[in-house]
């Protein structure tokens, strides 16, 4: 079992934050991360984008750009070999210059394809929560043709959706 301490964690997350921004997806600024106040706790600090998260918003106030351009980010990450690993709409701020990806505590490098995928199938849940699964269906099939649709769709299961995009299905 590796152990990693609190310091460990947050350079993790805020390294996996910088390869997704080179994959070119956007991401929060990261601001700094180290040890913090008098009990001396990790933290990363981040700048994030103006804009409402996804959860916040209802199905009428996304167009299917900005759900064309978040599945579009996560297939990014997975051409990049990044797993996010924790894809919900709580983790996609809604920017003016389309979505902004957040929250990579448990993203890994060098993800497996089977990873990836997942992350594609929690991206489509992620989204047919907010718009309905007809708009999200149609982004998803735009966006990664039949064939990534498919093997995508084997992974749509209760078990890969994060907690968030569950409760709000």
């Amino acid at each position: 079992t590796l152990m990693i301490n609190r310091l460990q964690q947050v350079e993790h997350e805020a390294y996996l934050t910088l390869l997704a921004a080179k994959a070119r997806v956007a991401v929060p600024e990261v601001v700094a991360a180290g040890w913090c106040g008098p009990s001396r706790d990790a933290v990363l600090v981040t700048r994030l984008p103006a804009g409402p998260r996804l959860a916040a918003l209802d199905g009428g106030q996304v167009s299917d750009e900005v759900v064309e351009g978040f599945l579009r980010s996560v297939l990014a990450l997975r051409e990049a070999g990044i797993a996010h690993g924790g894809l919900s709409p709580e983790t996609v701020v809604v920017t003016p210059g389309g979505p902004c990806l957040r929250d990579f505590r448990r993203a890994s490098s060098s993800a497996p394809a089977a990873r990836t995928a997942r992350d594609l199938a929690a991206a489509v849940a992620a989204a047919a929560v907010v718009v309905g699964a007809d708009r999200a269906s149609a982004a998803a099939l735009h966006v990664l043709g039949t064939g990534t649709l498919e093997s995508v769709l084997t992974q749509l299961q209760r078990s890969t959706l994060d907690p968030v995009t569950e409760r709000m299905a």
